[in-house]
């Protein structure tokens, strides 16, 4: 599952004319969400940790079963929403008829 965004860097994104940009959106105070974002950027260099090699193998190992479950979890809970959301909307248009 990949998320709106994509892999686009965030200020290219946030600025471009992609159908749920923010820009897209309307959203009024983008300048000054871009400007938070760049000041959290600036405010100290990223620090790559290598879990695996920090953390046991066998508990890296249960955490990426564990990602993975939730990942799925989330899929199955969209999936049912959208079913949710199906079955809410019919009988909306069936109140409509009485």
């Amino acid at each position: 599952m990949q998320s709106v965004k994509g892999k686009s860097h965030w200020r290219k994104w946030m600025e471009s004319s992609a159908r749920l940009s923010p820009k897209t959106r309307g959203i009024s105070d983008l300048k000054e969400r871009v400007a938070r974002l760049t000041t959290y950027e600036n405010w100290r260099k990223p620090r790559k940790i290598s879990f695996v090699e920090v953390v046991d193998a066998d508990t890296w190992e249960q955490h990426k079963v564990n990602w993975r479950a939730v990942l799925e979890l989330l899929e199955r809970s969209q999936i049912l929403a959208k079913e949710i959301r199906q079955i809410v909307a019919k009988a909306k248009s069936l109140d409509a008829i009485e």
